[in-house]
């Protein structure tokens, strides 16, 4: 097959009805991905962004989509460019008095870029992406002709546009080099300290909105990897902690985007949205939710994320219907019970019940799907995001316990508590003798209505620990045998955690 002739024209008229003519009639879905590609580069990003809104589209329009997307990859290029004034003028002047040196044949073209090998010193190899000094016209003459596509699509005006400005805002954010930076900056930080995803070296003042300069990475791509399962599992795990650790989180990325390096993995691509503290503990909440199998834990996350449209079902259908989905059923994506499919299948029903995704999550979501698909990719057999969130889950558990298993971090409560029962047999002497003698006065004491319910609380926690501790030690000693020492060494640390915090909490009462 082809490629698809592009349309080429400068004139905003004959460009107009370039475009009409093209999508005069509506094609099959298999027909849609050559005709986007047809109509330039702004028509085909779009056909790659709707690849992952499942939300949006049916399941084999996506595929297709897609399917489209990987095949014209190695074809859909366009022609180097030329040094004319305006990349000099992006470069800051001439290469070879910008870099040490600078290899003017491009090592990769794209529909938006260009890449090139340079040095900045006679030993710092680096790579300079340049976009092409024509994305911000096309962005210009054919953003506002993307609603044509409807009848395509088979969707309202009303909820394509709003498919439209995300698609406009995650594009200038991926063609904004100086963004692209200082994300890449922030990922770099959040791998020292301890996150998932590292990055390549960024070079600021080398870098400008339509240039971006970073370290060359040597490493082969993720899916050269003989070990695809192994591989599948770090990405889904390196995903998860910055999800739930993270300042930025990927969501517009590919396997193409992650490199293997040792035993670390490199993003030199994709898009990246900020995550606040309080914004990871929510997402936490919902993974967990939706774990549990709990829409209506799930609820309090979605009804942050989306407002009703104004033809929208009401808050107790929608919630009715998250109670009611299920992926062996509504499953439009892989139909499996698996963790992504369950959340696919909530962010599915929001959309179908009106109701739109505020930006953030929806990047948050269309992570989960580009995370999805690149482990089904390498690992189809298992749901390797759900043992992501178990592992990350029990990281996250072990470093809040961490004081507590550190014996110089022990409460100093513990030691008043020991004086205490020290000195209680002395005072109890003390008490029962004045009693003898007639002398004891006893104050009584009425504790107000909110010291009462601390006191209250304080006693069924310190209750319900006990009760806990007992369970936990019930457990090790029947399961040790069958499960092995892993078990006993899990209960030790339970025990452990749980034996100090009543320590804690008797200290307090």
């Amino acid at each position: 097959m082809n490629p698809p002739v592009p349309i080429a024209s400068s004139a905003p008229i004959d460009r107009r009805k370039a475009v009409e003519e093209r999508l005069r009639a509506p094609g099959a879905p298999e027909a849609l991905s050559p005709a986007l590609a047809a109509l330039g580069p702004v028509f085909a990003e779009f056909g790659r962004y709707l690849s992952s809104r499942i939300d949006l589209l049916p399941r084999r329009v996506c595929l297709h989509l897609a399917e489209g997307e990987a095949a014209l990859a190695s074809r859909d290029r366009r022609d180097p460019l030329a040094y004319d004034a305006g990349v000099l003028e992006a470069l800051g002047g001439a290469p070879g008095r910008r870099f040490f040196s600078f290899d003017e044949v491009p090592r990769a073209v794209t529909r938006w870029t260009q890449v090139h090998y340079a040095q900045l010193a006679a030993n710092r190899p680096v790579v300079v992406t340049i976009v092409r000094p024509d994305a911000d016209r096309l962005l210009e003459s054919d953003l506002p002709r993307l609603p044509q596509l409807a009848p395509w699509l088979d969707l309202r005006p009303e909820v394509l546009a709003p498919a439209i400005d995300d698609f406009a805002r995650t594009l200038s954010s991926r063609l904004d080099q100086v963004q692209q930076c200082n994300d890449l900056i922030l990922l770099a930080e959040d791998a020292r300290a301890g996150g998932g995803f590292d990055a390549p070296v960024c070079y600021p003042d080398f870098s400008t909105r339509h240039v971006l300069t970073t370290e060359r990475i040597y490493g082969r791509p993720a899916t050269h990897s003989a070990d695809r399962e192994s591989v599948a599992r770090q990405l889904a795990i390196a995903w998860m902690r910055q999800a739930l650790s993270g300042r930025v989180v990927p969501f517009d990325f590919d396997l193409e985007d992650v490199r293997l390096r040792d035993d670390r993995l490199v993003l030199v691509g994709g898009a990246l949205e900020p995550q606040t503290p309080a914004g990871r503990e929510e997402f936490l909440r919902y993974l967990v939710a939706a774990l549990g199998d709990d829409p209506d834990a799930a609820w309090n996350w979605i009804a942050e994320a989306a407002a009703p449209d104004a033809e929208g079902q009401t808050e107790y259908r929608l919630r009715r219907r998250l109670r009611q989905a299920a992926p062996f059923r509504d499953g439009d994506w892989s139909g499996d019970d698996r963790l992504a499919e369950r959340l696919l299948v909530q962010w599915r029903v929001t959309r179908e019940a009106g109701w739109t995704i505020r930006p953030h999550q929806l990047h948050l979501y269309r992570a989960v799907h580009a995370v999805s698909a690149a482990t089904m990719r390498l690992a189809p057999e298992k749901d390797i995001l759900l043992i992501a969130l178990r592992d990350e889950r029990w990281r996250l558990g072990l470093e809040a316990a961490r004081p507590s298993l550190d014996p110089g971090a022990l409460p100093v409560e513990m030691n008043a508590l020991l004086q205490d029962l020290v000195r209680l047999p002395q005072q109890l002497d003390d008490v029962l003798t004045q009693a003898a003698s007639g002398r004891l006065r006893v104050k009584l004491h009425v504790p107000d209505a909110e010291e009462g319910r601390r006191v209250r609380n304080r006693t069924v926690a310190l209750v319900a620990s006990l009760v806990t501790l007992a369970g936990v030690a019930f457990l090790v000693r029947h399961l040790a045998p069958a499960y092995g020492a892993d078990v006993e060494r899990v209960g030790a640390l339970l025990l452990l955690v749980i034996g100090g915090w009543l320590l804690v909490a008797a200290a307090r009462l």
